[in-house]
C-alpha cells in the first residue's frame, strides 16, 4: 500500500511547458467585460526537483541539531493539474488543448487547430501544464519532526509565516513544498523570486532559524481558532487552499513548544 507521500502511477503525468503562451480559438467571440474578477479554475502547486550540491549546516535547536541544505541554484517546478487533477487534452501536433478527455468529446478525425484551420493528429493526454524556474533553496529537517501528511503540511506553512515575520519579508516572496524521499521527510523552503534573492539564505545565518521557529510558535499558538483547524489568520492562504482542510495549528504548537522554550 502506498503511503502519503507516494503518488499512485495512474496520478503520474508528463507536464507541459507552454513557453510561447496561449491563444483562443479564433473563432471564440469575447464575452461581455464586468465589474467581477474572472473565475479561476485551476490551482497550481510547486514541487521540489533538485539542488544541486548543497551546503550543508547543523543548527543546534531545542538541545538537538537541525539539518539545514542550502543552495542557490535549486529547481523547482510550478504545476497545474487542471480541473480536480484530471489534466488537460492536448494535440502535440497544433497545440489544440481541451480540459475534457477524448471519451467527453465527439470522435472526430480532426480537430480545429488554434487558428482555425483542420488538424487530422490525435489529441493526447492527459497531461499537465508548467513551468520551471531556479531559485534559492532551503531544505530543512527539524529534529524529532515526525508526523502524517496533515502534520508536514501544517508545519511548513507555520515556518514560512514565522520566517516572514523574524526576517521582515513579504510573505509572497517565500514559499515551500514538502519533499519526500522513502520515509523521510523535510521542508522545502524557497524564494519566490525567479533566481532567489537571498531570504531563504537567511534564515541559517546566526540565530535567525531559533527565531525563525519562535515566530511561528507564536503564530499558532496564539490564534483563536480550533486547535484541530486552522484559519487566515495562522496557517492559511490563498495558495495553500488545495490542503486547508489539512492544516492544523495544534499539532505544530505542540511540536514547537519543547525546541523554543529550551
Amino acid at each position: 500500500m502506498a503511503g502519503w507521500g507516494d503518488i499512485p502511477q495512474a496520478q503520474v503525468h508528463k507536464f507541459i511547458d507552454p513557453l510561447f503562451g496561449f491563444v483562443t480559438r479564433r473563432t471564440e467571440k469575447p464575452g461581455k467585460t464586468g465589474e467581477s474578477r474572472p473565475r479561476r479554475d485551476y490551482t497550481t502547486r510547486p514541487y521540489f526537483f533538485d539542488c544541486g550540491t548543497p551546503q550543508e549546516k547543523q543548527i543546534a535547536i531545542g538541545g538537538r541539531q537541525a539539518v539545514c541544505k542550502y543552495s542557490s541554484d535549486g529547481e523547482l517546478a510550478v504545476i497545474c493539474k487542471g480541473r480536480r487533477g484530471a489534466g488537460f487534452w492536448v494535440c502535440l501536433q497544433c497545440g489544440a488543448a481541451s480540459n475534457e478527455p477524448p471519451s467527453n468529446r465527439r470522435r472526430e478525425r480532426s480537430h480545429d487547430t488554434p487558428m482555425g484551420a483542420k488538424c487530422s493528429q490525435t489529441i493526447k493526454g492527459p497531461y499537465y501544464l508548467g513551468h520551471t524556474f531556479r531559485t534559492d533553496v532551503l531544505f530543512l529537517s527539524l529534529p524529532g519532526a515526525a508526523g502524517d501528511e496533515s502534520f508536514w503540511f501544517s508545519l511548513l506553512y507555520a515556518v514560512l509565516e514565522g520566517a516572514s515575520a523574524a526576517l521582515a519579508i513579504r510573505r509572497r516572496d517565500l514559499d515551500g513544498c514538502l519533499h519526500v524521499s522513502g520515509s523521510d521527510v523535510g521542508l522545502v523552503l524557497f524564494d519566490s523570486v525567479p533566481g532567489g534573492a537571498g531570504h531563504v539564505k537567511r534564515i541559517v545565518e546566526g540565530d535567525n532559524l531559533l527565531q525563525v521557529l519562535t515566530k511561528a510558535f507564536e503564530r499558532v499558538s496564539q490564534c483563536t481558532c480550533g486547535p484541530e483547524t486552522s484559519c487566515q489568520s495562522c496557517l492559511r492562504n490563498y495558495e495553500n487552499q488545495f490542503c486547508h482542510d489539512k492544516l492544523k495549528r495544534g499539532a505544530v504548537v505542540e511540536f514547537l513548544a519543547p525546541l523554543v522554550r529550551e
